[in-house]
């Protein structure tokens, strides 16, 4: 079997390393460079927190699971824990709600005071009186980027080629496969096409002759966008994910930090071009420094609009379209679920039907009677 995957971030990668383990023989089409997409500008929260409905959360969990067997011990995967603190009363009630329910699905979730707070993140400024603080100890952060190369090395190792700054511009049927049309090179055969181009999966499932519809990037402060914001190295003591009310921080690598805001990503405009003193970024550093010892001297490094690779009702996409040369994937939470998805992908291809992946088919998407609205994540955990 001969296999194009489209796309070289963490999904793709992925998808193309389980593939060719497996014998097949892979070429991995990618516009830009490897791990230069949705890869590129993800907070990269490894987690199954916030996900629903029942089969959404099964899945993120599963990813993270993944995520844990191949990722503990690497540069790529840091399993630091995840402090949740609630400031105010509508986040409280959200939180107490979320905890509860993971709490019944066996999911590790515990309340904590202030004090283990400060251990677990030292600089944290929390209050002796803050009484709404969860922790999560199995959930970690993913280097998006340094996973990318890892998976790059997996899939070169086992025989894939990779093409880099070769857009795909067209795919035409060819009985019981497909002609993949990139720019720079001639036409490839393959038995199947997997697409897995995050956010620009309308573009590219359509040239595959079925459109699936995404979450639009253009809409000011809708779901597919947000701001993250990159500190310069700082001396902060601060080694897990925490969320808080106004600002969700984490170690991004070599003493700096990333930072959202899902409050403030009501004005996130992708079409826009944002400077590193942005009056949001200096917001957002600005509840950096009150929030931690030594923040104060932050700075911001790299300020940029995420866009994330949502489907148009917000949960995954995975399956075959039309055609058994035709496959799909496209989902918010692509880094957590990066490694099973893989492993999942590869196998449908090769001819399983795997029956947790029945809730994410294309199919669902596609009468265009209907309508969809993703949910737009404001407290934390929705993001």
């Amino acid at each position: 079997m001969r296999a194009a995957v489209i796309g070289a971030g963490v999904v793709g990668l992925s998808v193309a390393a389980h593939l060719a383990q497996r014998g097949v023989d892979v070429v991995v089409l990618e516009a830009g460079g490897v791990g230069s997409g949705t890869t590129s500008t993800s907070y990269a929260w490894a987690n199954s927190n916030g996900k629903e409905p029942r089969p959404y959360f099964d899945l993120n969990l599963a990813g993270l699971g993944e995520m844990h067997a191949q990722g503990t011990g690497s540069q790529w995967f840091v399993p630091s824990g995840h402090l949740e603190w609630a400031a105010d009363p509508e986040h409280a009630k959200s939180l107490q709600a979320r905890v509860a329910r993971l709490q019944e699905r066996d999911y590790p979730a515990e309340w904590i005071t202030a004090a283990r707070a400060r251990e677990i993140s030292p600089a944290l400024r929390v209050p002796d009186d803050a009484d709404t603080i969860a922790y999560f100890p199995t959930e970690g952060y993913v280097h998006a980027t340094l996973l990318a190369v890892e998976l790059q090395r997996r899939a070169l190792a086992h025989g894939a080629t990779i093409l880099t700054r070769t857009p795909v511009i067209a795919i035409d049927d060819r009985g019981s496969g497909a002609t993949v049309h990139a720019t720079g090179i001639d036409p490839i055969d393959v038995d199947v096409v997997v697409s897995c181009v995050g956010r620009w999966t309308d573009e590219v499932s359509g040239l595959m002759g079925t459109r699936i519809p995404m979450v639009p990037m253009d809409v000011v402060g809708g779901a597919g966008v947000g701001f993250l914001a990159t500190t310069a190295p700082v001396a902060v003591d601060h080694p897990a994910l925490l969320s808080t009310t106004v600002l969700n921080a984490r170690p991004a690598g070599g003493g700096r930090f990333l930072l959202q805001s899902t409050v403030l990503d009501a004005t996130a405009d992708a079409s826009r071009s944002y400077a590193v003193d942005a009056e949001v970024a200096r917001e957002l550093r600005d509840r950096f420094g009150r929030l931690f010892l030594g923040g104060e001297d932050a700075r911001i490094e790299s300020f940029v609009v995420g866009q994330r690779a949502m489907p148009a009702d917000g949960l995954s996409v995975i399956g075959h379209l039309d055609a058994e040369s035709r496959y799909v994937v496209a989902t918010h939470s692509g880094v957590t679920m990066s490694l099973a998805l893989g492993k999942w992908v590869a196998a449908e291809v090769l001819g399983e039907r795997l029956p947790q992946l029945d809730a994410f088919r294309p199919e669902r998407l596609l009468d265009p009677q209907l309508s969809f609205a993703a949910p737009v994540p404001r407290l934390p955990g929705q993001q």
